[in-house]
């Protein structure tokens, strides 16, 4: 089994979207890139864990909104790094985010916000940034 083993899970997930490409399973993709965010977390190396996510934020954004419901834990996740690495106020803003749907042009249909609504998603750098 994987369980604790990140580094493991990591390299098993990179081989997964490769054969999740040339199935062109774009959904799955989302969600194993969401995965290697979390593992690198775990192993707290935040730009990294952060670099996925937003990677998985990407990928759902083309998504309709019945193939966005697991984008709400993506949100939780750069949440935490942010929280992880001190930036309480971008922690609050993503985890607020996770809970926000926003209403769409087309009617009263909801969607999520778009990956381009996080805040705080870019890549980390300076004496602060922990890889």
């Amino acid at each position: 089994t994987y369980v604790g083993d990140y580094e493991k899970q990591i390299l098993v997930a990179c081989e997964a979207i490769s054969r999740l490409e040339d199935a062109g399973d774009s959904v799955n993709i989302a969600g194993i890139f969401s995965d290697m965010g979390d593992s690198y977390l775990k192993l707290n190396r935040l730009d990294s864990a952060l670099f996925y996510q937003n990677q998985a934020l990407r990928h759902f954004s083309g998504f309709s909104f019945s193939d966005r419901k697991f984008e709400g834990a993506v949100y939780t996740s750069i949440g935490m790094i942010h929280k992880e690495s001190g930036e309480f106020g971008l922690a609050r803003e993503n985890f607020h985010a996770r809970q926000r749907p926003c209403p769409s042009s087309a009617g009263s249909a909801m969607r999520w916000p778009k990956s381009g609504q996080a805040r705080g998603t870019g890549t980390r750098t300076g004496s602060a940034s922990r890889r």
